[in-house]
């Protein structure tokens, strides 16, 4: 093989496992509605080496890292194995749909991907750092913005000389200043309301910068981040559940205020609280009383083993009317199905031809 046909084949197989990666992290992603809600390490970048935000990550957990199929240092018994490991689990993902996937690391992902960003000073070990988070990672109006900050020394909290901040557009607008109120444990705390804004109103997603000076007058800064959002549409807590072809079918009325295309996305748990199968459905909706249907596939629940009555543990409503998403509050513990027996449920993968298509021309390499 010539040296350029080297390389192409090198580089199909770099992007065959970085789309296998991919896919690894976020099950979903092929669906165009799904939207990650990480918003504030992106927002947190600007401060460059003013700070550093320490990301609890919002996502789905990623892949094992694995070598580049591309880089000279792997040889072909990497390589061999590489490409193995990408289609063995191309070819696992293809026994479910796009819109109902197992949970196998009994982590729900709805409430991890609300997990909150804890801002801190660069480097981290020079003390006294600046550490700083808001309440909440997404905020639904007319919720005020809450942000708590504290140096910390070696032995805990310290008093900072002086403690200021503000929240910026993701451009670096300010909307608004920070005004911080001693709290208890050495902590300090600020709140903003939408109405307290340059524009008087947010939407979208902001970045909080917050500045302490020590006992010695040297600045830490420190960043975090949120998304703030007004959602077209309400979950009225009305639920139905059903088996239809073999799957379990469950139907949330909404509310609409504005006609829109909305996502849902729902978890699923066994009788002991533990996250089972994830679900997602999209739909455009008028204003009104309205239902929407998430199916979770039979596959996912049969193979659990786990018997109903099952929990709707978290539903997480979306407004998809342009970047970025207005979501809705998590809503936790929202439904218990009726008695389900897992045998009840189908048995036949869903066999999705993209998936295997790509895991067939791994192997065919």
């Amino acid at each position: 093989m010539s040296r350029r046909a080297q390389l192409s084949a090198a580089a199909l197989l770099a992007c065959a496992v970085a789309l296998w990666l991919g896919l690894a992290a976020f099950p979903d992603a092929r669906d165009g509605d799904r939207v990650s809600t990480s918003v504030a390490a992106s927002a947190a970048a600007p401060l460059g080496s003013e700070g550093e935000s320490a990301r609890i990550t919002l996502d789905r957990p990623a892949a094992p890292a694995a070598p580049d199929p591309g880089s000279a240092v792997v040889s072909l018994p990497e390589r061999a194995d590489l490409v193995a490991r990408a289609a063995a689990d191309y070819r696992e993902q293809a026994r479910y749909p796009p819109w109902s996937r197992p949970i196998r690391d009994g982590v729900d992902p709805l409430v991890r991907d609300r997990e909150v960003v804890v801002g801190r000073s660069a480097p981290a070990d020079r003390l006294p750092r600046l550490e700083i988070a808001t309440d909440r990672s997404t905020y639904v109006a007319p919720a005020p913005v809450r942000v708590t900050a504290a140096l910390v020394g070696a032995d805990g909290p310290v008093a900072p000389r002086r403690i200021e901040g503000d929240v910026r557009t993701a451009r670096g607008g300010i909307v608004g200043e920070l005004a911080f109120e001693p709290a208890e444990q050495g902590a300090f705390v600020a709140e903003l309301a939408p109405e307290q804004t340059v524009e008087g109103a947010l939407r979208g997603v902001y970045l909080v910068v917050v500045r302490a000076e020590d006992a010695t007058g040297e600045e830490r800064a420190a960043s975090s981040g949120f998304a703030y959002g007004s959602p077209g549409a309400v979950l009225t807590g009305r639920y139905v559940d059903s088996v239809e072809s073999g799957d379990l079918v469950i139907d949330a009325e909404l509310e609409v205020f504005d006609a829109s295309r909305f996502h849902l996305e729902a978890t699923l748990a066994d009788a002991t609280g533990m996250p089972i199968a994830w679900a997602q459905a999209a739909e455009m909706l008028s204003p009104g009383s309205a239902w929407l249907r998430l199916r979770f596939y039979g596959l996912v629940l049969r193979e659990s083993g786990a018997a109903g009555p099952y929990r709707l543990a978290s539903v997480a409503l979306t407004t998809v009317d342009g970047m970025p998403n207005q979501k809705s509050d998590l809503v936790r513990d929202a439904y218990e199905t009726q008695p389900h027996d897992p045998e009840q449920f189908g048995d036949t993968p869903y066999d999705d031809p993209e998936l295997l298509r790509l895991a067939d021309e791994l192997e065919d390499g």
